[in-house]
């Protein structure tokens, strides 16, 4: 995941010239360095960027924005209330830009409270600081995550992942 992740950051390693290198390789290899995996990711990591949920239960129960313009967060229900509370219009990108340079990333969803009402508390997880595994078992379906794992410098922590049938 170093490697790629240099890539995207346009820090990676120089390219090896052959023994005896001609005038026209050195420039050669100085300008094939270009940063094109951060410039794909940053242009389609734009265009998923989540601004609104609007579901057909609650369309016709939207609250409306005060005088000012802003809506409380206390005042929106459902999945966009768990959304705006974890300040995920903001967090989102570091999931999007993860998932499109590495190919997976991962966001951990845990029991919390907001406002005195239970909400999910939800954080994005880097690919390089945790590691999943998926499978089946009688009662997850065979895309569920069955294992997981966050490193933390040397340690590793398994996550407790239970099944209630």
């Amino acid at each position: 995941m170093d490697v790629i992740d240099a890539w995207s950051r346009w820090h990676q390693q120089p390219l090896t010239l052959p023994r005896k290198p001609t005038t026209e390789h050195k420039p050669l290899e100085e300008i094939s360095r270009t940063p094109w995996l951060g410039l794909v990711v940053n242009t389609v990591a734009q265009c998923m960027y989540v601004d609104n949920y609007i579901s057909a239960v609650d369309a016709g129960a939207a609250p409306e924005p005060g005088p000012d313009g802003v809506l409380e967060i206390a005042e929106i229900d459902g999945p966009w209330r768990t959304w705006q509370a974890n300040r995920f219009d903001a967090r989102q990108i570091a999931v999007h830009r993860a998932t499109l340079t590495y190919g997976q990333s991962y966001v951990t969803v845990l029991p919390g409270e907001f406002g005195g009402r239970p909400t999910s508390v939800m954080r994005g997880v880097s690919p390089s600081k945790m590691f999943a595994l998926s499978g089946t078992r009688d009662c997850y379906p065979s895309s569920w995550i069955m294992s997981a794992f966050i490193t933390s410098g040397a340690m590793s922590l398994p996550l407790k992942l239970t099944c209630s049938k």
